[in-house]
C-alpha cells in the first residue's frame, strides 16, 4: 500500500467574538483544527478585534485571520402601524428618509434607492420574513411584488 502526503484541502473557519475569545478557548480550537479566525465587523468594535487578533497571535502565527466588513444598510423609516403583506400584493417605493411608512408608501434611509436598484432585484426587509420584488420602475418609486404573505413591522 502507497501512502500519499496528501495536503488537507479543506479548511475550518470559526467565527470569534472578543466575549468568548480567551486564550485556552483558541488554543483549544486550534489543537482540534481550526485553520482560521473570522472577524465580524458588524458586531465588534475595533478594539473588540484587536483583542480577538492578539489572544490568536498568542497561540499561532499559522492561524490565518478573515475579516467579514460591514456592508451597507438601507432601513425602511418609521413605520406607525406594521404593513400587512399578502403575497402578490404590490408595494410602491420611495427612497426618503423622512417619510413615515405607510401603505400607501414604503420609505427607505438611502434617497437614491430608487435609482440604484435594478429591475428584478429582490429585497429583503425584516431579516428576510419579507421578501419583495422589484418589477416596475417609475420616475419618483418604484413597485414591488410580494413572495410571501408577511408584515412589516416597525424597527
Amino acid at each position: 500500500m502507497i501512502k500519499r502526503d496528501v495536503k488537507k484541502k479543506t479548511k475550518i473557519v470559526a467565527t470569534i467574538s472578543d466575549r468568548r475569545c480567551d486564550v485556552p478557548f483558541l488554543t483549544s480550537l486550534y489543537q482540534a483544527g481550526m485553520d482560521a479566525v473570522r472577524l465580524n465587523t458588524a458586531h465588534q468594535t475595533p478594539e473588540g478585534s484587536m483583542k480577538v487578533i492578539l489572544n490568536i497571535r498568542a497561540v499561532s502565527d499559522h492561524i490565518a485571520i478573515m475579516v467579514d466588513t460591514k456592508g451597507p444598510e438601507i432601513r425602511t423609516t418609521h413605520i406607525s402601524e406594521p404593513i400587512a403583506v399578502k403575497k402578490g400584493d404590490i408595494l410602491p417605493f420611495r427612497g426618503d428618509p423622512g417619510g413615515e411608512s405607510s401603505r400607501s408608501y414604503v420609505y427607505v434611509s438611502h434617497g437614491a434607492f430608487v435609482d440604484e436598484t435594478p429591475i428584478k432585484s429582490h429585497i429583503l426587509i425584516d431579516y428576510g420574513d419579507t421578501e419583495l420584488l422589484f418589477c416596475i420602475d417609475q420616475d419618483v418609486d418604484f413597485i414591488a411584488h410580494s413572495f410571501p404573505s408577511s408584515e412589516i413591522r416597525k424597527m
